[in-house]
């Protein structure tokens, strides 16, 4: 069928994706739709969904954390239909200490205060995560987290975190590693994850 832009055999049925843009049926041959300038027209249409593809700023972020590093395509995929990237304005309380865990956070840009019995005890910038911990044990939250300046950020829901987990092994590895590290090293659960 098409083997990259700008080589369509000529006898192959046009892409169905393409023929709905063009309003051509998906079984005509390229052949017989305008020969070279028909095909170089549509090699332009197909340059122009992978270049859309390579910059999608979803995508882009999610290569920039840490956490998500080496993420295959398909992998990374799954993170970016999970996550909802947001705008925090400062002062946001984004979790409440005592509650019950509803997301998870990955810090993009701005700073985070963890605090605990409204004392600021630590802070998380851009590339760190929080929510894992309680979410992965269920327990209420020991914590609040408050942007310290306008943050942006990527979240997931609980439910989407726990399916992301499932579609993305290497991640609950990666997570349930780093809490096992600062279990051991004595680093207080809050900033564990």
């Amino acid at each position: 069928m098409f083997d990259g832009p700008g080589n369509f055999p000529s006898e192959s049925p046009i892409p169905t994706w393409l023929a709905n843009d063009t309003g051509l049926s998906p079984d005509t041959p390229l052949a017989s739709v305008g020969g070279r300038r028909a095909v170089t027209a549509r090699s332009d249409a197909v340059r122009a969904l992978v270049d859309r593809r390579a910059t999608d700023p979803l995508d882009a972020a999610v290569r920039g954390v840490p956490l998500f590093s080496g993420l295959s395509k398909k992998r990374r995929r799954y993170v970016t239909g999970a996550v909802t990237r947001l705008e925090i304005p400062q002062r946001t309380v984004l979790a409440t200490e005592g509650s019950r865990p509803r997301e998870f956070f990955v810090v993009l840009g701005g700073e985070v205060e963890v605090r605990q019995n409204d004392d600021v005890i630590g802070t998380q910038g851009p590339g760190s995560h929080a929510g894992a911990l309680f979410l992965l044990s269920n327990r209420r939250r020991a914590t609040s987290l408050v942007a310290a300046t306008p943050v942006q950020t990527l979240v997931v829901g609980h439910r989407d975190f726990a399916k992301l987990l499932e579609d993305v092994p290497e991640l609950a590895e990666r997570l349930h590693a780093e809490i096992g590290r600062a279990a051991v090293s004595g680093v207080p659960e809050q900033h564990a994850a």
